[in-house]
Order: C-alpha cells, then structure tokens, then sequence
C-alpha cells in the first residue's frame, strides 16, 4: 500500500465490528473498504469490503 494512504488508520475497529489488529498491523479506511496492513511494510494481510 502507498505510503501516502496508511496514515488513513481506523481509530475504533470495535464501530467497524472489528477485533483488534495484531500486533504489528493497523487497519485503515480505503474508499469503501477497510483494509488490515502490515505497519513497517505496507503489505495488506486481510480486506474488509464495502464496511459503510
């Protein structure tokens, strides 16, 4: 994921229905989507779709 769209985090996974991101990961809002991604690299680990 661009550098430019990880600072987009999700302040509260529990509004979503989301569990806490592990250690190491955050999730993000990405359009309609929110997307759970690897904090040092970028790497997007799971897709959440069309969440609102």
């Amino acid at each position: 994921m661009p550098p430019a769209y990880r600072s987009y985090y999700v302040s509260d996974p529990y509004f979503y229905g989301l569990r806490p991101a592990p250690r190491g990961y955050r999730y993000v809002h990405a359009g309609n989507d929110i997307l759970m991604i690897a904090v040092a690299t970028g790497l997007i680990a799971s897709v959440m779709s069309n969440v609102y």
